[in-house]
């Protein structure tokens, strides 16, 4: 078998875009498996946080860290209520 020139040319554009998406992907999979790494530490941190705060809301664990999307759930829920009361014919005051 005889390779032509055009056969053994690399895109190094291409090349670094496959890299780039290759690397990108493997840092989604070690973050997705919580595969602790120097790369991946900060970002699961990050993501052990954020559904600590919302496990904490959705069970009204109420908490200076809490309070805030803890009242506008309530808010939120009690406006839904109130519009679906009106939709019956009811009155609120």
């Amino acid at each position: 078998m005889i390779y032509e020139e055009t056969d053994l040319k690399i895109d190094l554009e291409e090349y670094s875009r496959d890299l780039s998406g290759s690397h990108y992907q493997a840092l989604s999979l070690a973050i997705e498996s919580a595969y602790f790494t120097p790369e991946t530490v900060h970002a699961l941190l990050l993501k052990a946080s954020r559904l600590a705060q919302s496990l904490a809301v959705a069970s009204d664990y109420i908490s200076s860290s809490t309070v805030g999307a803890a009242l506008l759930r309530r808010y939120l829920e009690a406006t839904l209520i109130s519009q679906a009361v009106k939709v019956k014919g009811y009155t609120t005051t």
